[in-house]
């Protein structure tokens, strides 16, 4: 090829159309460390979280003899997934901090309920508040009946704290347990960033990367090379409950 010196691109921004999948929706991770009440934005502990939710997915992941990951939606019957392990379920909320795309990765109980605890029914935890998800799309359905403007998660932003400690599961299974709390009410971010944020939206495929975990798919098994001694030792100081790549890789 001829190397090319000038800048040949002009007014054109760029495309993702045909971007190799694995780099695709590929940012950086927020964690919390529920039984510590600690949250982690990349690795940096923090003491509270100020953000603006975008998207939310959850599903669930089982691994069988062979070492493949197979990811079904949430509420795949457990008679039609492949046989194997414990399921372990997972959620994600894409979000705004400080200007920037994170995703905050979720696995354990407390984290995940502090999320999604549903408003009633049989599976509601009584230990925790309604999940943060439903509290504010409850919220946004009273602004709209309020003052006639639909918004979106996009058009708020909330500010999370360290809750106070329960106690969580039952028998001699229970732990000590933070679960994550919201400080006051939303706070609209104004139409501006409404606008900046709905174009990121779309141009990260968010939409797509909701999807992504609404069908079932295997994944590959890990690297046989690579020791259990390192999966351990990942494990052990990962700061995103085990749900960074990193960890996901050396399993």
């Amino acid at each position: 090829m001829t190397k090319q010196t000038d800048n040949p691109f002009g007014n054109f921004s760029g495309t993702a159309v045909g971007e190799a999948e694995q780099s695709k929706w590929e940012y950086p991770g927020i964690g919390y460390n529920a039984s510590q009440g600690i949250f982690y934005v990349n690795e940096d502990q923090v003491a509270g979280l100020t953000l603006v939710p975008l998207a939310m997915r959850q599903c669930k992941e089982v691994e069988d003899i062979n070492g493949v990951i197979h990811r079904y939606p949430v509420n795949h019957p457990k008679a039609k997934m492949v046989a194997g392990d414990d399921i372990t379920y997972r959620l994600q909320v894409a979000c705004i901090v400080n200007d920037e795309v994170f995703v905050f990765g979720a696995r354990s109980w407390t984290a995940r309920a502090s999320w999604l605890n549903p408003r009633s029914g049989q599976w509601r935890d009584e230990k925790f508040a309604t999940g943060i998800w439903y509290a504010l799309d409850d919220f946004i359905r009273e602004m709209k009946s309020k003052h006639g403007v639909a918004t979106t998660p996009l058009c708020w932003q909330l500010t999370l704290k360290v809750g106070e400690q329960i106690t969580v599961g039952t028998g001699k299974n229970t732990s000590k347990s933070h679960p994550i709390a919201v400080v006051g009410v939303p706070e609209f971010i104004g139409p501006e960033r409404v606008k900046q944020y709905e174009a990121l939206y779309q141009d990260e495929d968010l939409a797509g990367w909701q999807m992504e975990w609404k069908k079932s798919a295997p994944k590959p098994p890990p690297p046989k090379s690579r020791s259990r001694s390192l999966t351990l030792t990942c494990l052990r100081v990962c700061r995103f409950n085990g749900d960074c790549e990193k960890c996901r890789g050396l399993r």
